[in-house]
């Protein structure tokens, strides 16, 4: 899922007490398949919580492991987003700037529905 590709590596020499040491650095950035493809594994994500979300909401606030594990793999893609935001460009950050907004948005839905539940049993 992490697809980076690396750009603008600077190499330079100095001396250190007769001893020469190289320092490389390399930015990280995000290729547009890398970003792409995020989107659509959380589109996916996005998908499979609000029908779960439809369905506890049907049921009157029964969740069960179905509703927990969408729950977990929604949370774990906030977390690749957030760090796909840091080696991404302007273009991209917008992007991902409102898709974390989405699942956000649907998490917390999710945890009130949870607080929903506890205090209807």
């Amino acid at each position: 899922m992490k697809k980076v590709s690396a750009v603008a590596v600077n190499c330079s020499m100095y001396g250190n007490g007769g001893l020469e040491q190289s320092k490389v650095e390399v930015m990280i950035v995000a290729t547009r398949e890398s970003v792409q493809q995020l989107i659509e594994e959380a589109t996916i994500r996005l998908s499979e919580a609000e029908n779960q979300l439809k369905i506890t909401n049907r049921n009157g606030f029964e969740v069960d492991d179905s509703y927990s594990n969408s729950q977990q793999r929604l949370s774990e893609m906030e977390d690749a987003i957030k760090k796909m935001m840091d080696s991404a460009n302007h273009q991209q950050r917008e992007q991902l700037h409102r898709l974390h907004l989405r699942v956000s948005q649907t998490l917390n839905d999710m945890i009130l529905d949870q607080i929903d539940m506890n205090q209807h049993t």
